[in-house]
């Protein structure tokens, strides 16, 4: 066993680790069976107890490493990739066809091939990772989706296209690429082949079977958190139509989506909390109308 202090370097962000931070830990030496990870100098004697942060880790991490996940996890994420080489972009089909939501081995990786709809295809034409998170919108999947959807768009004049990548150019656009980004997740939702409110049955009646129980919750949490992302981006969406029907930027973004929201203050403001980057971008874009 290996004790290092690590929990003067605690994370109190919600984002999770990279395994790559930790360049001592050789994942192939078989003499390492479970380590303890610390910074500082620190005496731990004999029948002492040990306090042990896991990590910023991800359900999948702790379930895959240590056998065990939770709900409400604040560094969950649900990961997948976009194929590049769609080149058939008619209707949403098209694009949900470009998720890749599988995880990649070390020999995928290594050999720089891996399999999707049935085909081989290479590693290098997939996207990095887009981590979706409870907590904020991910604007890197609405970054991809710009520059996927530009020829397909009918609009003839845009600004250059990096511009149209990382900023709101267009509302009408925008409407298109945030309804575009809510079909893949709902896309995504249905291939589970439980509802969450099935899985909330199974686990009501799960007993002592603990793999049962953390894989429940494990696929709770993934779909919870997929179905987070859903509504930020038809708030979002309902936000882009109000102002492209005229209302101004303050009334758009504070009237509650009565779908999605209660209606109660809070909630709203800790709704477009979630939304605060995009929003702003899309503050400065008005502006400079």
């Amino acid at each position: 066993m290996c004790i290092r202090d690590r929990n003067t370097n605690k994370n109190t962000t919600d984002e999770e680790e990279d395994d790559e931070k930790f360049p001592w830990y050789n994942t192939l030496d078989d003499q390492i069976y479970f380590l303890v990870a610390t910074h500082a100098d620190q005496k731990v004697e004999k029948n002492q107890q040990l306090f042990y942060f896991y990590g910023s880790r991800t359900n999948k991490y702790l379930l895959s490493w240590y056998g065990f996940c939770y709900s409400n996890n604040r560094y969950d994420s649900y990961s997948f990739r976009f194929w590049m080489k769609q080149t058939d972009l008619d209707g949403f089909n098209a694009i949900k066809n470009m998720v890749y939501d599988t995880s990649l081995s070390y020999y995928e990786w290594e050999n720089g091939t891996t399999t999707f709809n049935g085909r081989k295809i290479s590693t290098f034409d997939l996207t990095k990772e887009i981590r979706l998170k409870k907590s904020r919108l991910n604007e890197e999947i609405l970054v991809y989706l710009r520059g996927i959807c530009i020829p397909k768009y009918p609009e003839k004049e845009f600004p250059e296209t990096s511009k149209i990548v990382n900023q709101v150019t267009s509302i009408d656009y925008e409407i298109l690429i945030v309804n575009y980004a809510a079909c893949i997740i709902d896309h995504i939702v249905s291939r589970f082949k439980h509802s969450l409110e099935d899985d909330e049955r199974l686990l009501e009646n799960v007993g002592a079977n603990p793999r049962l129980r953390f894989a429940l919750i494990y696929r709770m949490e993934q779909q919870s958190l997929l179905r987070e992302n859903a509504k930020m981006l038809n708030i979002l969406l309902q936000i882009l139509v109000q102002l492209k029907n005229g209302v101004d930027f303050k009334t758009a973004y504070l009237t509650p989506t009565y779908k999605y929201e209660s209606g109660d203050r809070l909630e709203v403001l800790s709704n477009r909390l979630k939304l605060s980057s995009y929003l702003k971008k899309l503050n400065y874009y008005i502006g400079n109308q």
